[in-house]
């Protein structure tokens, strides 16, 4: 072990002792008196005050805690960004908020992070020297065990009991739980992604396609519909109109839209994870899911080959295939770049696109990814004051993005966008109720792109094969992880 390693892992072990010895017979009341009262937020309207009846969202006044000596210096809160989610300003301007107000607690500082190919995130935050601390970071979920297996993060339910923030009905799907490892509570989730189809009302009333409702469509009749609405000419090497904007490319640095594990979950399939699982990815709900994507590709011929990889060119092809006005639907993570770039697109001929949840029939699950948890690391000199930070991150998010995943910020989304109805209020919280989280890790869904999508998408493999060959893969990889 290097001398900065033995430094590193000494610095955890100090701290860690120091904060659950110092913040144990404090934290409680310090947590909550940074919590959000209820009675603060807009008037839920019926439907909204129906589906939250039941849960118990308990937010204490706002106050100073006393006997808290806050640091000179601003608190350092890393960001890490998330592939589908927020781009690096709209980071520093949450953060920047979230660490001024009437009353400042605590002052945080953005630090973006980059870390090079030959380490991880984890590595690197490990290795860093205890005369530059950070406090807190914001990452993406396909991060997590990364950090936890490099021992940078303090589980939150083992130094204090959090109260409202540890409460799992306060949060949308399983998004809480999706922050655990091995039973423990490593990080709080902040921002989802949930991935939602797309239509175009438009185009669906030329062809008297009823429009999708609160119940999903099942595969069949979606997989109908596209059809109905895709139309190429003959020699044609794509669609003139694409009944669903399926895109898929061959080469790295692009993932398909929508990939394989957002069609999967939607169809109510499980996804490999930490503990194992990948049986489940022979299930008769994720062959269902393959069918589809199998449909999409050769039958319903609605599915667009990207060239370049991740070059301007194939970015342009991507721009040039989603401005289209024909495009009857198409699918991406509410509040990513492309979905908020075609979501309100007004084009003088009813352009713009509803929400509706993606088809998969009884057993639909929303495929959600978790652009944003925050963890508190164990590097911190300022423990204490670090988690006055989290809370300030935690109680202003709703006013900047959405959809966070907090039930309570429902209606904050309105704050958050201009660009939001009441109509898509509703679709989203559908959603995010039947919201299943993406806890895939970045190896994850690389094997499951080269084992599932671009053979099912672009070598015509059979769903049953490419499925076989995912479980094998995936059973090989956590044999030789493990």
């Amino acid at each position: 072990m290097s001398d900065t390693q033995k430094d590193t892992h000494s610095r955890i072990g100090t701290t860690r002792r120091r904060f659950i010895g110092g913040l144990a017979a404090g934290a409680a009341a310090v947590l909550a008196a940074c919590g959000r009262s209820v009675e603060a937020l807009p008037e839920l309207n019926e439907y909204q005050e129906g589906l939250l009846q039941s849960d118990a969202i308990a937010r204490a006044a706002s106050t100073r805690p006393t006997g808290l000596l806050l640091p000179t210096q601003p608190i350092s809160v890393a960001f890490v960004q998330s592939a589908w989610g927020p781009r690096g300003n709209d980071y520093r301007s949450l953060i920047a908020r979230a660490g001024t107000g009437d009353e400042e607690v605590v002052r945080l500082n953005s630090d973006p992070l980059g870390f090079p190919e030959e380490i991880t995130l984890g590595q690197m935050i490990a290795s860093f020297p205890s005369s530059k601390p950070v406090d807190l970071i914001i990452f993406p979920v396909s991060q997590l065990r990364d950090l936890e297996e490099n021992g940078t993060l303090i589980p939150m339910d083992k130094v204090s009991s959090l109260g409202h923030l540890l409460d799992a009905n306060a949060y949308w799907g399983d998004s809480l739980a999706a922050g655990q490892i091995r039973g423990r509570q490593m990080a709080i989730p902040l921002m989802l992604g949930p991935w939602v189809l797309m239509f175009n009302r438009r185009r669906l009333g030329e062809y008297s396609i009823k429009l999708p409702g609160p119940d999903p469509w099942d595969i069949d009749q979606f997989l109908e519909n596209v059809a109905r609405m895709t139309f190429s000419s003959a020699g044609a090497d794509r669609p003139d109109a694409f009944g669903f904007v399926q895109m898929v490319t061959a080469e790295g640095g692009q993932w398909p839209v929508p990939p394989s594990w957002a069609w999967l979950t939607s169809a109510g399939a499980a996804l490999p994870g930490f503990e194992g699982g990948e049986e489940d990815l022979v299930s008769d709900a994720a062959l269902r899911a393959l069918d589809l994507m199998h449909g999409l590709a050769y039958e319903q011929r609605s599915s667009y080959n990207i060239s370049g990889g991740n070059s301007p060119h194939s970015w342009r092809q991507m721009r040039g295939v989603l401005s289209d006005p024909n495009n009857g639907m198409m699918s991406f993570p509410a509040n990513s770049g492309w979905f908020l770039s075609a979501w309100r697109k007004e084009d003088g001929n009813g352009g713009g696109f509803d929400l509706a949840p993606l088809p998969g029939g009884r057993g639909h699950r929303t495929p959600t990814e978790i652009h944003m948890m925050i963890g508190l690391l164990a590097s911190s000199h300022e423990p204490e004051a670090a988690i006055l930070g989290l809370m300030q991150i935690y109680e202003s998010i709703g006013d900047a993005m959405f959809p966070t995943a907090m039930k309570a910020d429902v209606e904050r989304m309105r704050v958050a966008s201009r660009s939001i109805r009441d109509e898509d209020v509703e679709a989203l919280t559908l959603a995010l109720n039947r919201s299943r989280a993406i806890q895939l890790t970045g190896a994850d869904r690389g094997l499951m792109i080269n084992t599932l999508d671009r053979p099912v998408f672009l070598q015509k493999a059979e769903p049953e094969d490419a499925a076989e060959a995912a479980r094998i893969a995936f059973e090989e990889m956590y044999f030789y992880a493990g």
